[in-house]
């Protein structure tokens, strides 16, 4: 905890900083969308497009996936496995978390992750479809720890 009497400065600083946004693609806007329709409709169009051809594909893989949203983002989940999340950004479409995947899955993702659990697919490319059921497939298997 900040102590001191220039806590509140600093604190009102850092949240402006978030609830503005900024132009560089981290932080673009606050979402507090109670499910999936509502969180497409404040994304970009190149975003909820994205993320909509995600979740069909979900929805053609597993028919009773379920989708909520945690975290402020698109969450889905195969009953009895882990769930992971989408969300817009302003120049991709982040899916985490993203563990490490068998070969060649793995290698087909490298030139996508962009950190340790995370893989961006860019808004200015158009999707690969055949990995991106791949990824969705090795997401929605992964068994729940409960």
């Amino acid at each position: 905890m900040l102590r001191g009497p220039w806590r509140g400065s600093i604190r009102c600083r850092a949240r402006e900083k978030y609830s503005r946004g900024s132009t560089d693609g981290r932080h673009t806007r606050r979402v507090t969308a109670g499910s999936v329709d509502e969180y497409l409709l404040t994304a970009s169009p190149e975003a909820a497009a994205l993320i909509a051809q995600v979740r069909a594909i979900i929805h053609e893989l597993i028919p009773d996936a379920v989708e909520s949203i945690a975290y402020g983002m698109p969450t889905f989940a195969a009953p009895g496995h882990h769930r992971f999340h989408l969300a817009a950004w302003a120049k991709h479409v982040g899916v985490y978390p993203v563990g490490p995947a068998p070969e060649p899955l793995e290698s087909r993702l490298a030139p996508l992750r962009a950190a340790k659990d995370t893989v961006r697919l860019p808004l200015n490319q158009p999707l690969d479809d055949e990995l991106a059921r791949q990824l969705l497939a090795f997401l929605l298997a992964r068994p729940s720890r409960s």
